[in-house]
């Protein structure tokens, strides 16, 4: 009774110019919120400084709330 299980196919998959595709790595991206931000303008200056890439948001619903 050895019955063979299906290997799990774990790749990520998506489309690419109407082209199916199919990855077996991942990108890992963390999103960081932050309230009592009153002035981007120091943050900014760090993140540049600092060389981070990235992007900066500002919260519609939160007038002192940003994410990084």
């Amino acid at each position: 009774m050895s019955e063979q299980q299906p290997q799990l196919d774990l790749s990520e998959k998506g489309r690419k110019n109407g082209q199916a595709i199919s990855l077996d790595r991942r990108l890992f991206m963390q999103f960081l919120a932050f309230g009592d931000c009153s002035d981007t303008g120091p943050l900014m200056t760090a993140l540049t400084q600092a060389g981070i890439e990235g992007a900066l948001f500002v919260d519609i619903n939160d007038a002192q709330g940003i994410g990084l």
